[in-house]
């Protein structure tokens, strides 16, 4: 059977997320289970991007290489969130459930779930996989905060990740900005919307 890449456009704000998911080699022969070879995952998430590539079809906008993945992919063209909030979307994207309450509505809900020590098993499907062998290493902003630890926008970075169990390795450089939230709203001169309060010329 022929793999297939496929890409899932989301909303898009100004951070790309990635999600990759490399094979053990080692953990799947200690299981037995290496009866044939299993692809690497890599999994593409974007936080608040319209369809305006030219894959769809924009030709303003130049994006080559989401285009020529595009071309060897499976592209969605009638794809709707079930959560309108960026975060909980996510999580309903990487938990496969559908908001039950006012809290699954909130960019927030991984933060008061982990306080109401609410927990569901697997916590999402890159937990799943690297139960079953795979050495899953995140990149930016999939769950909600953009280096996958709790804090608010102004606070120093947490110790808590918001996926514990999702993750042999979690990876982000917020370089001169200092957090993950500072980057996220970092100006180019290592300032940040946040600390400005917004007062800051367009």
């Amino acid at each position: 059977m022929k793999h297939r890449q496929i890409t899932i456009p989301l909303k898009i704000f100004s951070v790309f997320i990635i999600l990759l998911l490399n094979r053990s080699t080692n953990a799947l022969a200690q299981k037995g289970r290496e009866s044939k070879p299993k692809y690497n995952v890599l999994f593409i998430c974007v936080d608040d991007l319209r369809p305006e590539l030219g894959c769809y079809g924009n030709t303003i906008v130049q994006s080559p290489n989401i285009d020529r993945l595009a071309k060897q992919a499976t592209v969605f063209k009638n794809h709707f969130v079930t959560v309108p909030t960026c975060g909980a979307s996510r999580l309903s994207l990487l938990t496969g459930k559908l908001p039950r309450t006012s809290t699954d509505l909130s960019n927030d809900v991984l933060e008061i779930r982990k306080a109401q020590n609410i927990k569901t098993s697997p916590e999402s499907f890159i937990e799943h996989l690297r139960s079953n062998g795979y050495y899953t290493v995140g990149m930016g902003k999939i769950s909600h905060s953009p280096d996958g630890y709790i804090y608010k926008y102004l606070q120093p970075k947490g110790k808590d990740r918001e996926l514990p169990n999702s993750w042999n390795e979690m990876l982000f450089n917020p370089g001169k900005w200092g957090t993950g939230w500072n980057a996220f709203f970092g100006y180019a001169n290592g300032t940040n919307r946040n600390e400005l309060k917004g007062e800051t010329k367009p």
